[in-house]
């Protein structure tokens, strides 16, 4: 019984340090690919950023370059952790939401050796689909972005005022988001 603990211990410790060595390979790997060109990546035309992110939704969050200066970004996920206020009974809604944005990126504020600090204006639609319908509404989006230039990273903040359509008009002026993607 001892010796049966023990070899699964081995075997756990051993995957464990193959697992942590493939995870750094992995990360040298896309950080040696990408060191030449991160710190322009996150804003040259082609680019593809996927990661995690709250926007109208809460989730995956995917933003794609389409000009040096613009880009469409876009979050799958649940409706944002109830955080809108567009509608009174809008807490913690059960459902999927999909939110997409139309970026237009603002020259950059300053640059330094290991990252750059941009900005960006935008807008865009949500739709969300709940257990008790459906909601619609059309944000702003104004985000300050650090892109890293280490490995190909953008960290992003951002102030998003929105109307609510659907259910019901509202208004809503406190909401925020944040994304943090990878870039390919």
């Amino acid at each position: 019984m001892v010796w049966a603990t023990n070899t699964y211990e081995t075997l756990g410790d051993e995957m464990i340090r193959r697992l942590l060595m493939t995870l750094v390979m992995a990360v040298a790997l896309f950080s040696t690919a990408g060191e030449a060109h991160a710190g322009s990546l996150m804003r040259t035309s082609g680019s593809i950023g996927i990661g995690l992110g709250q926007g109208y939704a809460s989730g995956l969050s995917g933003k794609y370059v389409m000009a040096d200066m613009m880009a469409v970004q876009a979050t799958v996920g649940t409706h944002a952790f109830g955080r809108h206020h567009y509608w009174h009974h809008d807490q913690r809604q059960d459902g999927i939401s999909v939110g997409a944005d139309l970026l237009f990126l603002m020259p950059i504020i300053h640059s330094a050796e290991h990252f750059a600090l941009g900005w960006n204006l935008g807008f865009g639609p949500g739709v969300s689909l709940w257990n008790s319908g459906i909601g619609m509404a059309v944000e702003a989006v104004a985000g300050l972005e650090m892109n890293l230039k280490v490995i190909p990273l953008d960290i992003v903040l951002e102030y998003r005022p929105g109307l609510g359509i659907l259910p019901e008009i509202g208004l809503g002026l406190g909401n925020f988001g944040a994304h943090i993607r990878f870039y390919f």
